[in-house]
Order: C-alpha cells, then sequence, then structure tokens
C-alpha cells in the first residue's frame, strides 16, 4: 500500500479515523498507480459562533506537478467525503488529459 500520513490539528486522530481515511484513499491510488503518496490534514477550527467546521486537506504526490485539495463542512466525515470527490475528479481529470496527449502524439 502507498504511504498515506494522517495529521490532525485541534482533533484527535482515533483509530476508525485513521482507518476510514486508508480506506478511501485507496480508492484514488487505483486510479493513479504512479502515485507516490499522500499527506492528508485533518483539522478541527473553533469559531466564536458556537460551531466548529472541520475542514480536511490533502496532497497527492504524483510525478509532475502535486494535486492538492480541500473541503470543509460540519461533520468531519462529510468533509473526508468532499476531499475524496474532489481529488477523485482530479485525477480523473489529469489522467484523460495524459490519455488524449499520448493519443495525439501516437496519431502525428
Amino acid at each position: 500500500m502507498k504511504n498515506v500520513t494522517i495529521s490532525g490539528h485541534h482533533l484527535l486522530l482515533t483509530d476508525a479515523i485513521k482507518s476510514l481515511t486508508n480506506h478511501k484513499f485507496r480508492k484514488l491510488f487505483r486510479h493513479a498507480p504512479d502515485m507516490i503518496g499522500a499527506h492528508v490534514e485533518l483539522i478541527q477550527e473553533f469559531e466564536h459562533t458556537g460551531h466548529s467546521p472541520f475542514i480536511a486537506r490533502a496532497r497527492l504526490s504524483i510525478p509532475g506537478n502535486d494535486i492538492v485539495a480541500s473541503a470543509a463542512s460540519e461533520d468531519l466525515y462529510k468533509s473526508l467525503d468532499l476531499l475524496i470527490r474532489k481529488l477523485d475528479g482530479q485525477v480523473r481529470r489529469r489522467h484523460s488529459l495524459w490519455r488524449s496527449k499520448r493519443k495525439d502524439a501516437i496519431a502525428a
């Protein structure tokens, strides 16, 4: 399995959160087999309004430019799901661009 580094700010990282994060990132590793690793930050921000939004940020290390995304919501698990959805879209878009460039190069 690829290297997934998980860090938490103002948040206690339980085994359940770590295993869920690793499980969700396996999907991304299937879409980009050349991916080196991922760094995930889970943050709980305290605001003066009384609610505490959760922010999930990630940086995927792949050959070329790294892919970076973040998502925020009122629930940690929802933030993680939104983050995975964003990263999945970026990985798929990058892969399709790579394939189209390769196809154009072969056709020329």
